[in-house]
């Protein structure tokens, strides 16, 4: 489980997630096609009543200013906030932010996001730091050009 997944090893997932953990995988075509499958999988999450919004994060891969989330304020439904380190989680939104400012952290459900580069180096610091934040639920939303 320690070492890095590779662009080959993305379709035999999960790798580098900690044992016992729900994992979750779907591609999308763009940006549009990836906000509706992340909003449906939070309606099912919704649904399900299971992990309250406080203990969920979503992750983008993108830099904080690239990412398609900044300026929404809901997806499946759920209202989004920005993550704030300073104030503590609520059960109101699903806070999100870059993998990179999340570093360190974890949360009960993780939904990576933004998948796109194909570097190797991209790989390995996005599966470490993004897949090991998850405790209990990982999801993760991959461009399709990573389907074989």
């Amino acid at each position: 489980m320690e070492e890095a997944c590779t662009q080959a090893a993305i379709a035999t997932m999960p790798c580098m997630v900690r044992e016992g953990i729900e994992v979750f995988k779907a591609y999308y075509a763009d940006d549009e096609d990836q906000k509706a499958l992340i909003g449906a999988l939070i309606e099912e999450m919704k649904a399900g009543g299971g992990i309250p919004w406080r203990d969920v994060i979503i992750l983008s891969a993108k830099g904080e200013h690239e990412t398609f989330l900044n300026g929404l304020r809901t997806l499946g439904g759920v209202p989004i906030r920005p993550f704030d380190p300073t104030v503590p989680p609520d059960d109101e939104a699903i806070r999100y932010t870059t993998v990179r400012k999340f570093k360190g952290l974890e949360r009960k459900a993780v939904i990576l996001v933004e998948m796109e580069s194909a570097s190797a180096d991209f790989f390995r610091r996005a599966n470490y730091v993004g897949m090991t934040r998850a405790n209990v639920f990982l999801a993760v939303f991959l461009s399709d050009k990573f389907k074989q």
